[in-house]
């Protein structure tokens, strides 16, 4: 379940022998899961050819873990579906890939890519080209459409066509309402973003800092957005003005 996954990318010790996949399987469940081996966590992991000019991997394995309960769930939906089930592709993985063909000469030191759906908002942090940390919140652009359509009193539908053509965050039609729903939004995503800057120090052994940690987010990091919402008029001016981030 793409919605409950998260991912990052793990170097895998030279003492850690690949010969027995439970000692590999052991030692990125204790990283990746911050030592939770009881917690019910199920992983999968598949070794990735770092790109030569800017990997700080030596020995990288692209790691994804989500906890039992949530995959069992799942099953328990598709179980009785007649159609086959053939494959499963996050949407997220599949954006990155193709940013990364596009643009990897140009990258800067950390990329953030954020897919805003039509629920949740997907986003991917790469640092050095090389997939670290993905994971998503549940707001996505439904929700500023639903605070569209209270502001402005009309349908689903109509506030969902309106937030394409009008810019209800800069432009002379600001709404108040609409802009606090951005901001909600806005909020998530840093905090998001805070809390993989805790977990990352805290593995790694370092100290934390917020103040460091919107230093380096504004100075070093360069976001990138995808998705309709995206697209909104005023959308992204809106972000920069209120987070400094670029």
């Amino acid at each position: 379940p793409q919605n409950l996954v998260n991912s990052q990318t793990i170097n895998l010790p030279e003492d850690v022998d690949e010969v027995f996949p439970e000692e590999v399987r052991d030692y990125f469940k204790n990283v990746a899961t911050g030592g939770m081996q009881n917690s019910g966590f199920q992983i999968a992991y598949k070794k990735v050819i770092p790109p030569a000019s800017k990997s700080i991997f030596t020995n990288p394995y692209f790691v994804s873990f989500c906890k039992l309960q949530s995959i069992n769930e799942l099953i328990g939906r598709f179980i009785k579906t007649p159609a086959p089930i053939i494959n499963i592709l996050p949407t997220l993985n599949a954006t990155a890939s193709s940013f990364l063909k596009e643009n990897f000469f140009n990258l800067p030191e950390s990329v953030v890519i954020v897919d805003i759906g039509a629920i949740s908002t997907h986003a991917l942090i790469l640092y050095h080209g090389n997939f670290t940390l993905a994971a998503n919140f549940p707001i996505g652009g439904e929700y500023l459409t639903e605070h569209l359509s209270k502001a402005l009193r009309c349908s689903f539908e109509e506030a969902e066509e309106l937030k394409k053509t009008n810019n209800y965050l800069t432009g002379q039609r600001v709404n108040a309402i609409f802009q606090g729903a951005v901001r909600h939004w806005l909020k998530d995503l840093i905090n998001w973003f805070m809390e993989l800057a805790r977990a990352t120090a805290s593995i790694r052994g370092i100290e934390y800092s917020e103040d460091a940690f919107y230093t380096e987010m504004r100075s070093k990091t360069m976001i990138y957005l995808c998705g309709g919402t995206s697209l909104t008029p005023g959308f992204i001016d809106y972000l920069c003005e209120k987070s400094g981030i670029k």
